[in-house]
């Protein structure tokens, strides 16, 4: 395969590191070579890429302003063509694109809430030096700002590579409905949860039903959620994690889903950001194991909204969907060629 040479990702935070797998791939497969650069912190995060002959992974610690710097100086040293922010936003990103990166260096940013460039003044500085931007999902690109100078282009984060290591019993007549994700209120009504179970005392369909809350619920909010969860009397429809849940833990209980429940509602935190500003990460995690979402109906008359869902609006009517499981097909919407294709084609031919 030709060598087109070194490209660099960056992840200034502790986060959104599930983005850079498919990103990887797209270079690697394309004929680059990636230099990786991540916080200290997320080591145990991205160590998987060190077995890649074609991946480079540097650590910093992004909190010091002079480590910034330190990154800087590296890209001019290897004479680097071309940088990836993977999380384009907040005050690391800002604090870097004010350092003056060199002009012959391209810089592409991935966006993750569309919304901040419009709203965020930190964002706007960002802009001045990064103006190509990718989002994660088709139907984002419906929102974006018109009569910008900015230019984008958008990527489906979910060419994660599945390797099953563990395995985990599951009872034939158990309903897994899996959320995955550390116990936040903000990004999911949780407690809406309370109000299915209530309306499903009588029902037999109950004690077959299990929540499993697939992330750390040791949170502030997880430990009083939890709390109500057993002032109810409703432990038997749970399964919680009192820390991170580890990739292999995460992966086989993925594999053994029924449903991923969104638990994004109208008026609820910034569940409604989820409508036309950035992609939660439950659909990523759906296409990615070819799991069925369960959505609010707020979903279904978004254009380019391509995960396979069962939708509804009432609480009767999301009992119905879990009380009467339908093994059926879902639809595989991975094109892994398409969107390396269009990843590709985005960093070759335009200049930031």
């Amino acid at each position: 395969m030709k060598d087109n040479g070194t490209i660099a990702i960056i992840e200034f935070n502790t986060w959104h590191y599930e983005v850079i797998g498919s990103q990887v791939q797209f270079l690697v497969k394309s004929g680059y070579k990636v230099l990786m650069a991540c916080d200290a912190k997320g080591r145990n995060i991205v160590d998987g890429y060190t077995d890649n002959s074609n991946v480079e992974v540097v650590y910093f610690d992004f909190s010091r302003f002079g480590q910034l710097l330190k990154f800087r100086n590296l890209l001019v040293a290897r004479n680097i063509p071309k940088l990836i922010i993977n999380t384009c936003s907040g005050s690391r990103a800002m604090k870097f694109c004010a350092l003056f990166p060199p002009k012959s260096i391209e810089i592409y940013g991935v966006i993750h809430n569309i919304g901040k460039l419009t709203d965020s003044i930190g964002q706007k500085i960002i802009c001045h030096r990064v103006k190509h931007f990718f989002v994660l999902a088709e139907y984002l690109t419906s929102n974006l700002p018109h009569n910008s100078h900015l230019q984008f282009s958008y990527f489906n984060p979910i060419y994660e590579p599945l390797i099953q290591t563990i395995t985990i019993h599951k009872p034939q007549d158990m309903t897994w409905l899996v959320i995955p994700g550390t116990l936040e209120t903000k990004r999911r009504d949780y407690w809406f949860l309370f109000d299915v179970i209530d309306s499903m005392k009588d029902s037999d369909a109950l004690k077959h039903i299990q929540f499993i809350i697939l992330g750390n619920s040791r949170t502030k909010e997880g430990i009083a959620f939890r709390q109500e969860v057993e002032r109810r009397a409703y432990s038997n429809n749970f399964v919680f994690f009192d820390k991170f849940v580890d990739t292999a833990t995460f992966d086989a209980y993925m594999r053994m889903a029924d449903y991923l429940p969104m638990l994004a509602h109208p008026g609820h935190g910034m569940q409604d950001t989820y409508v036309g500003q950035r992609v939660s990460g439950t659909c990523i995690k759906a296409a990615i194991y070819t799991k069925m979402l369960i959505c609010h109906k707020m979903f279904a008359d978004i254009q380019k909204f391509r995960y396979a869902s069962k939708f509804y609006s009432t609480i009767d009517e999301f009992v119905s969907i879990i009380s009467t499981l339908q093994t059926m097909p879902v639809p595989n919407m991975l094109n892994f060629e398409a969107d390396r294709k269009r990843y590709i084609e985005f960093i070759s031919t335009n200049k930031s």
